[in-house]
């Protein structure tokens, strides 16, 4: 598994937690709740994605897009799952074509959490 850890991370806390939440970096171990969350047709598509059809689909996503520098998952402390995901993505990580300075952020939020203010 390739690493995509930089200097963005120094920068960029490990993990953040509030009362209900933990902000964490992805882990390959997150691939099944991730399918569960992200092959529901509601999430992909407004995120900008299509969503995922194997397990497979969502462990690659996990390795290639979600374990980067900038990105967390939005952990439930009650159940210690994947809930989400936020990403700051900053100069050349971000999707839009941005000026110097400026980042991007972005989250989805799976479908179980819609109207529990997690976001």
């Amino acid at each position: 598994m390739k690493e995509m850890r930089s200097e963005a991370d120094r920068q960029h806390p490990v993990q953040l937690e509030t009362d209900r939440l933990i902000l964490r970096r992805w882990k390959q171990e997150d691939a099944e709740e991730l399918f569960g969350l992200a092959c529901d047709p509601e999430i992909g598509p407004a995120a900008g994605w299509s969503p995922h059809q194997t397990l497979e689909d969502s462990r690659q996503v996990l390795e290639h897009v979600l374990m980067v520098s900038g990105t967390w998952a939005v952990v439930l402390k009650a159940t210690g799952k994947p809930a989400g995901n936020i990403s700051l993505l900053q100069g050349k990580q971000a999707n839009l074509c941005l000026a110097e300075g400026e980042a991007e952020i972005g989250y989805w939020i799976g479908r179980a959490y819609w109207g529990q203010g997690v976001a």
